[in-house]
């Protein structure tokens, strides 16, 4: 692990410290003399403030009381032999040891900001795969920085720090600083012996990640942190299916009451609640797949479940790595939909506004307060120190009462905050147990009916019944006939015995003589009648005759017998039926009073159709509002919690970073807002503690609860990494089909990396970190989580599927590209959609051709006039009859109708340029930008600007399909090609080609 850590530690370094393009940077030669007294000369000191004035000669004074500037200390001679360089492969110019330094307003130089130190850049560092240029061996640097750190911090003059850097140089380079020359392996090259000041533009945002890895490099990490880097694809478990009882009972938190999740969003829950700590889920979610409201469920579902444990508010930190996906987060948590629910569904305490908090730099903390986030720092201030003001919670306190006693409509006066805690803890109690009872009913019910439906059970048991009833009458039909055949019996043989003893005593006391026997034979035979002769003899005795009858009556009363027991089971069974029946019924019954009990928070009983058809996931759809409830008790719960206790940072106390301090101050802060947002580069920093006891500063490992990470596929690995080690576990969600990250390592460096610090052992081996995930020049952090993640739906890790973004038919060109059809396009077609603003104005893909041969190379850039002017023209004609099909709807907002998304930065100046001066009255309403500016955004209408001609290929288009899959994917209801479509080459499998098809081939051209 270790190996991997120092190897993320160097990445992290080397892309910190990068060398200079002269080419884009405006730089002026320092004297030897200004150096080492530390005061620039007046000439150079004007020309390095003079950037910053405006056209009228104006400067902030309070911004610019300093200046962050950089002097390349050494840089090689550019010496020419017969008309060529003597070292073709190395650039002009080519500066290796850097000093980034502080200028004020007077020209003095001074030590730079924490954070900021002399560099060698990586890739002049030994070892390297083929290196051109090599001053030094990379362990010497990491040894002196390391042995040197104390040293660092006590640094006071201009001239220490000076003689700083030279040490470090002189250490690492084995060089004397004043020699003219440095040693490339065997070879010397010169140096021109000048110093070059330039404008320091570079943030350095990744100084505490890298704080970071150099604490992990010593301590150890923990078991989260560990499995990301242990190399390792985790072994798949089975996935857990959504009619899963259990898990539909534990999910307990929803953020947003107006749609259930989908089937992937709960599956993705579902696994979520598996994850133990140390484990992470990893959830791939492609365009209009509701990332974000799977992300809400998540913070509002923990946020739930501490509440009914009464436990502090969970510490759950949503981060990425660029502030637009931040910023995306912190929107998302502030617009809550109601629908409905008295007046739970908003903050009963003043001075809050989200469920986020954002954690900025400090040069993002203006655009912080103009968007009215809630923002604070580790060291508090802001929201923190607003929200805990003596004025913020006495106000606080009386709107809590206020609407506390609205809602439980009571009359009790000064209520205590401690008693509200517990009314609502029990309300919130209450709710949760009585949706975990319905699901209970529902599943009891479900392993009464099986595969069956309500209406199917039912129908089938009165069926049963009615079959049963119909067997139990036909037997009580032949018990009847029976008795009716005995009792004929019964009446037949005393109609024998009658006339029998109406024959003369005499007769029948001598009948065995001849003459009186032969007289009674005579009477027999005459009354003996037709039916009986089928069992009786004409000549038979009244005593066999008797006997005759004796055994039939015997017989039918043993075949009565017989068929009453039948119809005693049979009458058994109907009544089993009936219980059955009136059983399910009454679970039927109890199950509509269960959500009868659900009305108060605006939850209807289902429908008897959606109960017919008692499908489990169906109905605990409908429980999400109930959730949803869940979640706005929870909220005012923490709220009576956080007025019970007064704030427990002292103003002593304030801005100190003391463990203790930053735990009490989090905990409440995550009681009001749940989600602390922030980008990979803050992170390390809010969460870096100082120890009064040992007099040093260390980090809190495993303390964050959750840690979210968004749009994880664009952030590389050695930027992400570090943070797990923070968090107890992680859920990562991001797609790999989207823009990548912008890698700051060579896949030349990163192989060296990888080597020298015993990650893999050559050069042959780097395949193996490519496939889990662990390379730092073609990898993110998604891939690497995804190898991590022990469950599996397609590839790695789980997928969001159901889009609702686009219209199917523009969606489905992201899923023949990219998705290959595991999308599942959910808004319908164009031409058959209810309400279809623009259908009839615009056609759903459609193109403008704009024949144009060959596009313009512009600033290492492309653009194409013809191209740019045919938008213009068209938006000219069409932009107000595009806005009139929106105008009147619902949350009209013009920024959100149309956007312009082209290749080539220099196609998009040209685009705005020409909106700005021919149509100036909409440049404020259109975006116009390449396809990473709209990343995470959408628009109803999107223009897309090929810009190359026929004859140039489209080489770019081709090479990166997931940039296309996101420039069409930005489009709700059109997407519109301008260009020439000979320019799209390939096959349907390429980006052009399938796009010429879609649009060119079965898409309109425009009017």
């Amino acid at each position: 692990m270790k190996s991997v850590t120092r190897y993320f530690r160097n990445a992290v370094a080397a892309n910190m410290q990068g060398t200079i393009d002269y080419k884009k940077e405006h730089f002026f030669v320092v004297a030897e003399e200004e150096l080492l007294s530390g005061k620039l000369s007046e000439e150079n000191n004007f020309n390095i403030w003079k950037m910053d004035y405006d056209s009228e000669g104006n400067i902030d004074e309070e911004k610019l009381k300093i200046k962050n500037v950089i002097i390349a200390l050494k840089t090689l001679a550019t010496e020419f032999q017969d008309g060529g360089k003597t070292e073709d492969n190395i650039e002009e110019m080519t500066s290796f040891f850097f000093l980034p330094l502080c200028v004020n307003r007077d020209g003095e130089l001074c030590k730079p900001n924490e954070g900021k130190i002399p560099w060698i850049p990586r890739e002049y560092l030994r070892p390297m795969e083929e290196p051109l240029l090599a001053v030094g061996d990379v362990e010497k640097y990491d040894e002196f920085l390391e042995d040197t750190t104390n040293e660092r911090y006590q640094l006071n003059s201009w001239q220490d720090y000076l003689a700083y850097a030279i040490k470090l140089y002189e250490f690492v380079t084995q060089t004397p600083f004043e020699n003219n020359y440095i040693r490339n392996g065997n070879e010397l090259f010169k140096l021109d012996g000048r110093y070059y000041l330039f404008q320091d533009s570079t943030v350095n945002a990744s100084f505490y990640i890298l704080q970071l890895y150099n604490a992990l490099v010593k301590e150890r990490a923990n078991s989260l942190y560990d499995r990301i880097t242990n190399g390792k694809i985790e072994p798949s478990k089975p996935l857990i299916k959504n009619t899963d009882i259990s898990k539909m009972k534990a999910h307990a938190g929803q953020m947003g009451g107006a749609y259930p999740l989908s089937p992937s969003q709960r599956e993705a829950m579902n696994h979520f609640g598996e994850i133990n700590e140390g484990n992470l889920l990893a959830v791939s979610g492609p365009p209009g797949t509701g990332k974000t409201t799977f992300l809400q469920s998540v913070v509002a579902d923990m946020y739930v479940k501490s509440a009914l444990q009464k436990e502090k508010a969970p510490i759950i930190v949503a981060v990425s790595t660029n502030n637009q996906a931040v910023t995306n987060i912190i929107d998302s948590f502030g617009q809550i939909s109601e629908i409905g629910i008295s007046n739970l569904e908003h903050k009963w305490i003043t001075g809050t506004n989200s469920f986020a908090v954002y954690f900025p730099s400090n040069g993002k903390v203006k655009e912080a307060i103009k968007k009215r986030y809630q923002y604070t720092t580790v060291r508090g201030g802001g929201f923190a120190e607003e929200l805990e003001s003596a004025e913020n919670r006495r106000s606080s306190g009386r709107l809590f009462k206020q609407e506390f006693h609205q809602y439980f409509r009571s009359e009790i006066e000064n209520i205590d905050f401690a008693v509200c805690e517990e009314i609502l803890w029990k309300e919130l109690k209450k709710v949760n147990k009585d949706r975990i009872n319905c699901l209970s009913m529902l599943d009891n019910m479900k392993s009464v009916l099986g595969k069956e439906s309500y209406g199917e059970y039912v129908e089938r048991i009165m069926r049963n019944i009615w079959e049963e009833e119909a067997i139990r009458n036909d037997l009580q039909n032949q018990i009847e006939n029976i008795q009716e055949t005995i009792q004929c019996f019964l009446n037949r043989m005393q109609e024998w015995r009658t006339a029998y003893q109406q024959l003369p005593w005499y007769v029948r006391l001598l009948k065995k003589l001849f003459c009186f026997k032969s007289r009674i034979q005579r009477w027999s035979f005459s009354f003996v009648n037709e039916a009986e002769l089928l069992f009786l003899r004409r000549d038979m005795s009244i005593d066999e005759i008797e006997k005759v009858y004796m055994q039939k009556i015997c017989d039918n009363d043993l075949k009565k017998s017989q068929l009453q027991e039948q119809k005693l089971c049979i009458d058994d069974k109907i009544e089993k039926l009936k219980s059955q029946k009136k059983e399910i019924d009454i679970r039927m019954d109890h199950l509509k009073e269960g959500y009868r009990s659900f009305e108060k928070y605006n939850v209807a009983v289902p429908e008897d159709s959606v109960l017919n058809e008692f499908d489990l996931c169906k109905l605990n759809d409908v429980l999400d509002r109930v959730r949803y409830a869940e979640f706005w008790l929870a909220v005012h719960y923490y709220e009576s919690r956080w007025l019970k206790k007064e704030n427990p940072i002292s103003e002593k106390q304030k801005g100190k970073t003391f463990k203790n301090i930053l735990d009490d101050m989090y905990h409440r802060i995550a009681m009001i807002s749940p989600c602390m947002v922030m980008t990979f580069f803050m992170l390390p920093k809010q969460f870096l503690a100082y120890d009064g006891n040992e007099k040093k500063n260390h980090f809190m490992y495993n303390y964050i609860d959750v840690l979210v990470v968004d749009e994880a596929g664009q952030t590389s690995p050695e930027i992400a990494a570090a943070s797990f080690s923070l968090a107890k576990k992680a859920i990562v969600v991001g797609d790999e089909e989207q823009i990548p990250p912008v890698w700051g390592t060579a896949r030349t460096l990163d192989i060296a990396m990888a080597i020298s610090n015993e990650v893999i052992a050559n050069k042959s081996e780097y395949s193996m970190l490519e496939e889990n995930g662990l390379n730092c020049s073609q990898s993110s952090i998604m891939k690497l989580a995804a190898v991590s993640c022990a469950f599996n739906k397609y590839k790695r890790g789980l997928f969001l599927s159901e889009h609702r973004r686009c219209y199917n038919e523009i969606i489905a060109y992201c899923n023949k590209l990219v998705y290959e059809g595991k999308l599942e396009p959910k808004r319908g077609s164009f031409y058959a959609a209810e309400r279809n603003e623009v259908r009839g104005v615009l056609p759903v893909m459609g193109f403008r051709q704009v024949t144009t041969a060959k596009s313009q190379k512009y600033g290492g850039s492309r653009r194409n006039i013809e191209e740019a002017e045919a938008i213009i023209m068209w938006l000219q004609k069409k932009y107000e009859t595009i806005l009139s099909c929106y105008r009147d709807k619902d949350g009209f907002d013009e920024r959100g109708v149309l956007g312009i998304i082209t290749p080539f930065k220099s196609q998009s100046f040209l685009i705005k340029n020409l909106i700005k001066h021919r149509l100036p009255e909409y440049s404020k309403f259109i975006d116009v930008g390449t396809v990473h500016t709209f990343q995470g955004a959408e628009r109803k209408v999107i223009l897309f600007s090929c810009v190359y001609g026929s004859e140039d290929g489209c080489y770019f288009i081709n090479r990166a399909p997931n940039l296309m899959n996101v420039a069409v994917s930005r489009a709700k209801d059109s997407f519109l090609v301008f260009g020439d479509k000979e320019c799209l080459t390939g096959g349907e499998k390429t980006a052009a080609g399938l796009l010429k098809k879609m649009v060119f081939v079965e898409g309109e051209e425009l009017r």
